[in-house]
């Protein structure tokens, strides 16, 4: 199922199931980042969506942890703008071709992308 956050800020919400019930916990951001932390994430995927929210990239980047940016939903003048408000952090930075249409139709996976995002930005892509 899916969940609206009509407040309009980007609040990570965490479903648990307990038989035929839901129980849902929100958690701010950096209670999340903490969370993640202490379990020992090794690196950080950022949705398409989130490609621009510079407050949510300064928390993760000042992690050091490696950082994929995921290109689905991003015009090349937006993922330029991110990987120059990042180059400072020097984390590891590689991109990801997605393609946000689901179910995608094998004409619609973007693979010409790859060496076009490779020349543009000269980062290490992945494949999911």
């Amino acid at each position: 199922e899916q969940a609206e956050n009509n407040s309009g800020s980007h609040t990570p919400l965490l479903i648990f199931k307990r038989n035929r019930t839901k129980t849902y916990a929100v958690l701010e951001f950096d209670k999340l980042l903490e969370l993640l932390e202490r379990i020992g994430v090794s690196k950080y995927k950022i949705g398409s969506g989130e490609i621009s929210n510079y407050l949510m990239l300064d928390k993760i980047a000042k992690t050091g942890k490696p950082i994929i940016l995921s290109t689905g939903m991003s015009d090349y003048e937006e993922i330029s703008k991110t990987i120059d408000f990042l180059k400072s952090y020097d984390n590891e930075l590689s991109l990801l071709q997605c393609t946000t249409a689901y179910p995608t139709k094998p004409e619609q996976w973007g693979l010409t992308e790859i060496p076009k995002l490779k020349a543009k930005f000269n980062k290490l892509l992945e494949m999911m």
